[in-house]
């Protein structure tokens, strides 16, 4: 079955000028979408405006980064902590152990911005509607707005 979604945000997201300045490196951006409960001295916890699942952050590093091998030895150690602490508290919000936690890397591999990031999904037996049925959908039912507020309490 092939089933269409109209999303007014994607049409927005699709049109941004790629050739514009980084949008992780925008303290605006960073304003609007950090979660201030996390505080690490090389990477950001921001919330996804175009999340996959409820509950969608992202780790990116402070530093604008494009290539894993540019990361330095600090940032990967605090990475390791970082990960461990946003799954600790997502796994409390969200009441699951599960998570998907990934990047793409290179042109070629669908990467929406050549900043660095790391999306992390909690994720849990989903509730059954008919359009998870009928058209294999995720209904987002926690806006961006709404997790950053829970994430910065």
């Amino acid at each position: 079955m092939n089933v269409k979604v109209y999303d007014p945000t994607r049409a927005e997201y699709h049109k941004r000028d790629l050739n514009a300045s980084c949008p992780f490196c925008n303290p605006k951006v960073i304003e609007d979408q950090n979660c201030t409960k996390f505080s690490f001295e090389h990477w950001y916890v921001l919330t996804n405006k175009h999340p996959y699942m409820d509950g969608n952050v992202m780790l990116v590093p402070k530093q604008h980064h494009e290539d894993l091998d540019t990361l330095s030895e600090v940032e990967w150690i605090e990475f390791s902590k970082a990960v461990l602490e946003i799954q600790k508290v997502l796994s409390v919000m969200f009441n699951t152990e599960s998570f998907n936690i990934g990047i793409n890397i290179g042109k070629d591999s669908g990467r929406s911005l050549p900043h660095l990031h790391w999306q992390i999904i909690p994720r849990s037996t989903r509730r059954q509607t008919v359009l998870d049925v009928l058209g294999d959908l995720h209904v987002i039912t926690v806006s961006s707005q709404e997790l950053k507020e829970r994430l910065s309490k």
